[in-house]
């Protein structure tokens, strides 16, 4: 089984400077995200227009804030499903007698060491949503939506709930960061939903 065993010391760590590790990870995917802006203005040849509040709902993913953020998007949903998809054996298939689920979840099954991938996965989702509400908020007139902010701040609360609890329900933290799975094809759909033909051409002019 792959495994990735920390130290208790390394976990006291985390749970010491839990915020600083949430507000730094906010401030590195906003500087990703400015990164892939002139990524994107760079490979496209300025055949991708900038966002702006008059553009259609439809075409926003298609722009160039818009594939920015789809591709952090799809870096950090990658990340941290493949993170809690290690943690399947343990939660699912763990026979130890006595233990809650989440202490099945903290024990390697084959080692018997340490093992608390769900937690350091609830730090990175925390991050990402967090950052999330913080973009939203500040492209409100250009990408916000109520229903999309709500549903953020949700996330934000149940990440929170990951980081900051002692002991959380590894099972529960398994099934709901395993969504992230199917974030990347999502973002996919996004980029090429409504295509015509014209990313094709686009994405001939990639270098």
């Amino acid at each position: 089984m792959v495994g990735i065993n920390f130290s208790e010391g390394d976990l006291d760590w985390i749970r010491q400077h839990r915020l600083h590790i949430v507000a730094a990870g906010c401030v590195a995917w906003y500087i990703l995200f400015a990164i892939m802006e002139r990524f994107v203005r760079a490979v496209t040849d300025g055949s991708v227009k900038d966002a702006k509040p008059s553009t259609p709902g439809g075409e926003k993913p298609t722009t160039v804030q818009g594939f920015a953020f789809l591709i952090i998007s799809t870096i950090h949903s990658g990340t941290v499903a493949f993170l809690v998809l290690l943690c399947v054996p343990q939660v699912l298939f763990a026979d130890r007698p006595g233990d809650t689920i989440h202490d099945q979840l903290r024990v390697d099954a084959v080692g018997g060491q340490e093992l608390n991938l769900m937690f350091v996965a609830g730090h990175l989702y925390l991050a990402w949503v967090v950052f999330e509400v913080i973009f939203f908020t500040v492209w409100w007139r250009t990408f916000g939506k109520v229903s999309d902010m709500f549903h953020h701040v949700l996330f934000s609360v149940t990440g929170l709930y990951f980081v900051m609890n002692e002991r959380p329900c590894g099972y529960y933290a398994l099934v709901l960061m395993s969504m992230e799975a199917s974030t990347p094809w999502l973002n996919l759909h996004l980029a090429f939903r409504g295509s015509d033909g014209s990313y094709r051409r686009l994405l001939g002019k990639v270098r």
